[in-house]
């Protein structure tokens, strides 16, 4: 897989990651935070919180 096949979703606002071996993305929200949980290393909670602007 080249890079160029991640820049149209990097561009659109979506992170790429690896959890539990499997790459995912997941869109940024407008306002709001996205929070990684991590233990031994890997990805094991994505929590998405959205604000209102």
């Amino acid at each position: 897989m080249k890079n160029t096949d991640f820049k149209a979703f990097l561009e659109d606002n979506f992170i790429i990651f690896n959890k539990n071996d499997i790459i995912d993305m997941k869109k940024l929200p407008q306002f709001g935070s996205v929070t990684f949980t991590v233990q031994d290393g890997k990805i094991i909670q994505i929590e998405t919180t959205i604000k209102e602007r």
